[in-house]
């Protein structure tokens, strides 16, 4: 019986603990005729009347999003809405992220798309979105604040 109640008392523990633990979800969208994608953790919170954080992650040169969510910001801050994209990849078939104008833009413009439709769907707080990255993913961080000043809050 003590063991009964103790499995019990786990599986309850649990089941509370995970209650407000982001949901994640694999999102595409359809960017200058590229489909691109992101692995998306959407905290409850977001859904209700609550404004929330937006954290783009961008992960390294040859890196994917796969890889790049063990870097684990939705962990340490589970109360906003974590988004690692996956770079395009080159002719030598590594992902990477622009780190200058030109060429069409297709990063910058990937961002932008996502971000309208992440306020469509969230209650994303405008005061609140970040962007970051790992090496090359980190270049391209410093390219979106210079090019989207009044966007990023850092």
């Amino acid at each position: 019986m003590r063991t009964r109640l103790t499995h019990l008392g786990v599986v309850g523990l649990l089941l509370i603990l995970g209650a407000g633990v982001a949901s994640a979800e694999v999102m595409r969208w359809q960017v200058g005729g590229e489909m691109r994608e992101a692995i998306v953790y959407v905290p409850a919170a977001s859904r209700g009347g609550e404004r929330v954080p937006l954290v783009l992650s961008f992960h390294g040169y040859g890196d994917n999003m796969q890889n790049f969510q063990h870097t684990k910001v939705h962990v340490a801050w589970p109360d906003a809405i974590v988004v690692y994209f996956q770079g395009l990849e080159t002719r030598g078939g590594l992902p990477v992220w622009q780190v200058e104008r030109g060429g069409g833009d297709p990063d910058l413009k990937l961002v932008d798309v996502a971000l309208a439709s992440l306020r469509e769907m969230y209650n994303v707080d405008d005061d609140r979105i970040y962007a970051a990255g790992f090496s090359n993913g980190g270049m391209f961080a410093y390219l979106l604040w210079a090019e989207r000043p009044g966007v990023f809050a850092a």
